[in-house]
């Protein structure tokens, strides 16, 4: 799998050979109203009681580690992240996160 990221604003822009060499793969919902972020970041060894280790600082610089995971190949059954297929044999599919199939 690789990743094409946005360096300035830390972010994955899309995400190429997941399911097969070729395919690209680009975000359509992110954490945005999640009810289930503690699940995440609270697992994260980086959060303390003032909140994240790396980011104590005021940074909004994350390490990519966090901005690429999960990816579209990952299965969660608690996290609503979506991602469509624009390119490949899957082209116009969506993976949610939260389920194991392609639909």
């Amino acid at each position: 799998m690789r990743i094409i990221c946005d360096t300035e604003k830390t972010e994955v822009l899309a995400y190429l050979d997941v399911f097969e060499i070729g395919d690209e793969w680009i975000k359509i919902k992110g954490c945005e109203g999640c009810h289930n972020a503690d699940k995440c970041c609270g697992n994260c060894p980086m959060l303390s009681d003032k909140g994240c280790f790396l980011h104590s600082n005021g940074s909004l610089n994350k390490p990519y580690r966090c901005v690429i995971n999960p990816t579209p190949d990952t299965t969660l059954s608690w996290c609503q992240l979506e991602f469509k297929c624009i390119k490949g044999t899957n082209e116009g599919k969506i993976k949610r996160i939260n389920k194991t199939n392609l639909e």
